[in-house]
């Protein structure tokens, strides 16, 4: 399942909240740079996590956010950025 609708799903998490998950199953002073803007642009594949990341926002999201769920992301954002150059 993708960030974005584990996130409504989960009760419409805020960015700040599922910053506060990602903290909760780091390692102690793992994530102080990381900042809710950068959730957000994971969650609209603006940016991806690296495979730390990932595996972070898996287990914050208790299996629900896989690694392939950032490769499908992926590439639905190329073809949509495809699919605006050709109109």
């Amino acid at each position: 399942m993708q960030l974005k609708t584990f996130m409504k799903l989960s009760g419409e998490l805020t960015l700040e909240q599922m910053l506060e998950k990602l903290r909760a199953v780091a390692e102690p002073g793992e994530l102080d740079k990381l900042v809710a803007s950068t959730v957000g642009r994971h969650s609209i594949g603006e940016n991806f996590p690296n495979a730390r990341l990932q595996d972070l926002y898996d287990r914050a999201s208790g299996g629900a956010v896989k690694a392939q769920d950032w490769v499908d992301l992926a590439r639905e954002v190329r073809q949509q950025k495809q699919e605006g150059e050709a109109a």
